[in-house]
């Protein structure tokens, strides 16, 4: 890859490479994070007490 950057504008090839690498990666990591939302918003609660009178 970086032998066809050197040499100028890189072919439709390898830009379709790297433009569905580059989705894949955003779309991964939206899923990682819509994940550990959910896991916060459903097991965090159960875990952890929570106090209806915190002590000053």
């Amino acid at each position: 890859m970086t032998r066809a950057l050197d040499s100028g504008a890189p072919g439709e090839p390898v830009r379709r490479a790297v433009a569905e690498t580059v989705h894949s990666v955003h779309f991964g990591a939206a899923c990682a994070a819509g994940l550990a939302f959910l896991v916060l918003l459903l097991v965090a609660p159960r875990r952890f007490p929570v106090l209806k009178n915190p002590e000053d």
